[in-house]
């Protein structure tokens, strides 16, 4: 449905120029699902993070590190922008833990920052992030439409997104 819309509304009428891929499969994806209580999700999270380096067969003291293009990115998405699990919080937690530095991304402010302020820090985020300035970013689902960095290699979910769509979609976002 989303197809002919688009069709539609783009005066597209070539039968040719509508490329369908012949499987949505995408073989250098890895999915890992790490069962826990909720009390134990952050200290999950950051466990697995951890646990990056020898995943990708690479050393501990360099895996967090800005190495230009060949940096190894990530985003940690989280179910909203306030509160136990939202960004402000997860990132604290992260920072403390993970040596790197670390973006936060929303489309609507964290709690005690105004929207104006909200919205250059946002942008400084995403684009320290894009530049390999930053080598985590912590974002709600806001982040990442079209983002073009190849070099995000991994996404963490700390909530179940609202469909399989969505979450295959932010999981694409590494690779």
């Amino acid at each position: 449905a989303v197809l002919k819309d688009t069709q539609r509304e783009l005066g597209i009428t070539d039968f040719d120029a509508i490329i369908t891929p012949n499987t949505f499969d995408r073989p250098e994806l890895r999915f890992h699902i790490l069962r826990c209580r909720s009390e134990e999700k952050t200290s999950r999270v950051i466990g697995f993070i951890r646990s990056l380096p020898s995943l990708f067969g690479l050393p501990a003291g360099t895996f967090f590190q800005q190495m230009e293009g060949d940096s190894k990115c990530g985003i940690v998405f989280c179910p909203h922008v306030n509160g136990e699990y939202g960004i402000s919080d997860v990132s604290r937690e992260l920072e403390n833990s993970i040596p790197t530095r670390i973006g936060i991304y929303s489309g609507g402010p964290p709690r005690g920052i105004k929207n104006d302020e909200w919205d250059r820090r946002k942008i400084e985020a995403a684009r320290a992030f894009k530049r390999n300035q930053s080598m985590m970013l912590v974002a709600t689902k806001a982040f990442g439409m079209g983002i073009d960095k190849p070099n995000v290699r991994y996404t963490v979910h700390l909530g179940l997104p609202e469909s399989i769509e969505s979450f295959y979609q932010e999981a694409g976002r590494a690779g």
